[in-house]
């Protein structure tokens, strides 16, 4: 084999190592970006009832979830909402073969500060857009497009919705206020005494004594 032979088969394998290595960077990308784990296709509407809110831990997406600001999705019948950290959008969604299929947005248009929250807001839509793949797996649905991954997690029934103060119970007696203590009504003061009579107020009218008696006529001396 001449000298020429064995430098075109060595740069003929080196090219082919090489696009080996760039296939599996690939693969194992689109792997973890969109796999969804566990969880089967979903198949219908009523499997995604209910609200869901991103996480970020098991999520690859366009750019990095922010802290505070998450995706919310609300499914109730055949309409979706979500958010972003800015804007409320919304539109009517189905189900077709795994696929969530969303009508044309509504949405709000703010500019809300800084930039990325922007930048999430626009991956969002995309993503709606694009006919994500929809795996649900326990209380995760995960969705995926475009070589992404977005994890979101059920919100519970249980789970609290705000921090205002707790309602009044309904169809029955009033919450108890904290109890107060007797009261007690104070004798009557002179002002309210009978100014005539017995107890009068004022100048007291005397009455007979109980320890005198009755005048005996004295018989006259003759």
């Amino acid at each position: 084999m001449s000298r020429t032979t064995r430098i075109a088969l060595g740069v003929l394998v080196g090219f082919v190592v090489l696009a080996g290595l760039v296939t599996a960077m690939v693969l194992t990308h689109r792997s973890s970006a969109g796999t969804p784990g566990d969880g089967t296709s979903v198949t219908s509407m009523d499997q995604l009832q209910g609200s869901f809110v991103s996480r970020s831990g098991s999520s690859t997406t366009p750019t990095p979830l922010l802290d505070g600001r998450p995706v919310r999705l609300v499914i109730a019948g055949d309409r979706i909402d979500a958010s972003a950290g800015c804007n409320q959008m919304g539109g009517s969604l189905a189900v077709d073969g795994g696929h969530l299929v969303v009508g044309q947005l509504v949405s709000t248009e703010m500019a809300c500060l800084p930039d990325t929250v922007m930048q999430q807001e626009r991956w969002v839509l995309d993503m709606l857009d694009a006919r994500p793949a929809a795996h649900l797996g326990g209380d995760l649905l995960t969705l995926t497009w475009s070589g992404y991954s977005l994890a979101l997690g059920r919100l519970g029934a249980g789970s609290p919705t705000s921090t205002g103060p707790t309602a009044a119970p309904t169809g029955g007696s009033p919450v108890p206020g904290p109890s107060s203590p007797p009261t007690t009504t104070p004798p009557p003061s002179l002002a309210t005494r009978p100014t005539v009579g017995p107890g009068a107020a004022g100048t007291e009218v005397p009455g007979p004594s109980r320890n005198t008696f009755p005048e005996t006529p004295q018989a006259s001396s003759s």
